[in-house]
């Protein structure tokens, strides 16, 4: 067995399970499929951004303002209709029937029908499903050094580091910005 992923193991469906909480007190259970990287994009991107308008007064005439308030209010509506195309899919891929034909019919669904603390905080458990992920680098210069020794060459009193600290080896990056 190796000790890297493989395309098959990573291809399947996953799945998030997601208790919500709402200020009002209800407390409610819901599976989630994270949707791939290019379900999500597809998803998030069948909504174009509202072009900027150009009504900020500039050197050469009119500059593109992205702070007027009628293109900030459309914008909005357009990132809300995402992350209720994002949380209908999820939802409808985690089994759960909506009514509708259609992923914007579903949408329109749960925009209707559902409270905003629940539609922002399963968005919020799936963006943080989907951007979460931590990835570290094997290097293999990395040099390994004790505490001790990184705190020698730091100029920092040994004597300050408690009996026992210092004494295991850990990993630690080499290059310009290390010690």
């Amino acid at each position: 067995m190796s000790d890297f992923a493989t395309f098959e193991e990573l291809a399947g469906d996953h799945h998030l399970n997601v208790t919500v909480m709402t200020d009002y007190g209800d407390v409610r259970r819901f599976r989630l499929k994270i949707p791939s990287f290019i379900e999500w994009n597809e998803t998030w991107y069948r909504l174009r951004d509202v072009p900027i308008p150009n009504t900020r007064a500039g050197a050469n005439g009119k500059e593109p303002n992205p702070l007027d308030t009628e293109y900030r209010a459309k914008q909005a509506d357009v990132d809300m209709r995402r992350k209720l195309l994002i949380v209908a899919h999820a939802l409808a891929g985690g089994g759960m029937t909506i009514p509708g034909e259609t992923l914007e019919e579903k949408a329109d669904a749960l925009g209707r029908k559902w409270g905003g603390a629940i539609i922002n905080a399963l968005f919020t458990a799936l963006k943080g499903a989907y951007e979460g992920g931590q990835a570290y680098r094997d290097d293999a210069g990395a040099v390994f050094r004790t505490l001790r020794e990184i705190a020698a060459k730091s100029h920092v009193a040994l004597q300050h580091l408690p009996d026992g600290v210092g004494e295991d080896e850990r990993p630690v990056e080499s290059g310009p910005d290390s010690v």
